[in-house]
């Protein structure tokens, strides 16, 4: 009950009703006063004087008999809340705006819904009612913390994508997230796919088959991202350093060329390929930070010391150079040449 205060709905009386309750219920007319549409749910109790179990009942009430409406607003960021909305996992993508909370709810709070027309049945009971919901209610079943009733929501044949993102965003046991993952049409959805990484319930297991087809690219994007939860982005990490030694070099030197070598910071103790070396040593560049992460990463071999010594670029700043003469791997040719002096 305690979760529904947490939200920022901001409950608005319906056209129906009036601003002052006429009659002998002070405790209703209290609380419709209230309801102005810019006075979110965990305020009320402060501001009505009443309990917040009796705020929750009232409101309850008012939304059965239809004098409620809810607000549009605004709502805050939160942790649960990912950012973007294609198909892949690109850095761009988790970046988007939030998505829009009535495209859930477009009438009622969920929550409310819930607390008044399922949380006092016994799990079968929920079940029986996932199996056979529609509209709002089958919206609401998705709140639901037992695997069992996400198991019955997907048999429901009414069942879309707007549930499996709800359930995506909000169940909160691995065994729920694995069930809705088995759904192949569901869990090869962005939107999906961004609110289970976003979910603390997230195994490693489940982010692998996720990321099962994905390239380093992405990978490395989910390793960098800051829309995603801790442990995604250790699995991300773990996968990454996994996959680069077996990654065709075409794939390799596009994660490379499209970071500026940045990737490489995650790379460390891994080496080069001799054809993904060839590839580097055969293309020019004109950026300082990709010679800068390559003079930083202790594997970079000899041969491509001395290419990215001969770059245009580091002959303008004898910083890089004396970056690249200092690395462990500097062949004695580039330690004893002076800056400008390498053919």
């Amino acid at each position: 009950m305690s979760n529904f205060f947490e939200d920022d709905w901001k409950p608005l009386r319906g056209a129906g009703a009036p601003k002052v309750a006429t009659g002998s219920d002070d405790e209703r007319t209290r609380l419709l006063a209230c309801l102005d549409g810019e006075t979110p749910v965990r305020m009320l109790p402060a501001i009505s004087g009443l309990a917040r179990e009796r705020v929750l009942i009232l409101l309850g009430e008012l939304l059965k008999e239809g004098r409620l409406v809810e607000a549009p607003t605004t709502a805050p960021r939160s942790e649960e809340e990912p950012e973007d909305d294609e198909g892949t996992f690109d850095e761009e993508d988790l970046e988007e705006a939030e998505e829009d909370e009535e495209d859930e709810a477009p009438r009622t709070n969920l929550r409310l819904l819930y607390e008044a027309e399922l949380r006092e049945l016994d799990v079968d009971g929920r079940v029986a009612v996932a199996r056979i919901a529609e509209g709002e209610l089958l919206l609401a079943c998705t709140l639901d913390p037992h695997p069992r009733v996400v198991a019955a929501i997907l048999e429901n044949e009414r069942v879309g994508l707007p549930h499996a993102r709800s359930l995506a965003r909000h169940h909160r046991t691995a065994t729920g997230l694995g069930i809705l993952c088995r759904v192949v049409g569901f869990a090869r959805d962005a939107e999906v796919q961004r609110r289970l990484l976003r979910n603390p319930q997230l195994t490693e297991g489940l982010f692998g088959r996720l990321m099962r087809g994905k390239q380093l690219l992405e990978c490395h994007k989910l390793v960098t991202s800051r829309d995603i939860t801790d442990r995604a982005r250790s699995a991300a990490k773990r996968l990454l350093r996994a996959r680069f030694p077996r990654a065709d070099s075409d794939e390799k030197l596009a994660l490379i060329i499209k970071t500026d070598a940045r990737c490489l910071a995650h790379l460390q103790g891994l080496s080069l390929d001799g054809r993904t070396l060839a590839k580097l040593c055969g293309r020019t560049t004109s950026s300082a930070l990709y010679i800068q992460n390559f003079a930083r990463w202790s594997s970079t071999p000899p041969p491509l010391l001395i290419h990215l010594s001969r770059q245009k670029v580091v002959e303008r700043q004898r910083r890089l150079f004396t970056l690249l003469a200092q690395h462990p791997n500097a062949p004695s040719q580039l330690k004893k040449k002076g800056f400008g002096e390498i053919p």
